[in-house]
C-alpha cells in the first residue's frame, strides 16, 4: 500500500470513527477528552503506516481532545485498541480477517469486540 493510500484511508478512517454505530458495533474511543484506547501497529510498519498512524492519532486528539499513545505489536495486548494495518495483534484479534484481494488502495473498517480494525 502506497504512502499517500494508508494516508487516505487514516484520514476517512478518522471520519467515520464517529459513525461507526451504523456499520459496527457501538464504540466510545473517547469520553470527556479521555481514552483508553491505543493506536496499535506492526513491528514491521512501513513509513506510510507510521504516517497513517500520527495522522490518526492528531486528528482524533482533534475531535475529542484525547491523545491515543501509538504502540507497536510486540507490546502485550490490551482491551481497547484500534489496530492499523497488518499486525501480530490483529491477526489474534481477527484470524478470519482476509486481507488478500484488497490491493494497494483497499481497506475494511470493522470491529472485533472492543478493538477497531482499520
Amino acid at each position: 500500500m502506497s504512502c499517500l493510500s494508508i494516508m487516505n484511508a487514516a484520514l476517512v478512517s478518522t471520519v467515520a470513527l464517529l459513525g461507526l454505530v451504523t456499520a459496527c458495533e457501538s464504540l466510545e474511543l473517547a469520553a470527556a477528552g479521555a481514552s483508553t484506547y491505543s493506536i496499535v501497529i506492526s513491528t514491521d510498519a512501513n513509513p506510510g503506516e507510521i504516517r497513517a498512524a500520527d495522522e490518526l492519532q492528531h486528528f482524533l486528539e482533534e475531535m475529542t481532545g484525547a491523545r491515543l499513545p501509538i504502540l507497536l505489536d510486540d507490546v502485550p495486548a490490551t482491551s481497547a485498541m484500534i489496530l492499523l494495518g497488518n499486525s501480530a495483534h490483529l491477526r489474534a484479534a481477527m484470524q478470519d480477517l482476509s486481507l488478500d484481494g484488497l490491493g494497494d488502495e483497499g481497506f475494511v473498517i470493522k470491529t472485533a469486540g472492543n478493538h477497531l480494525i482499520i
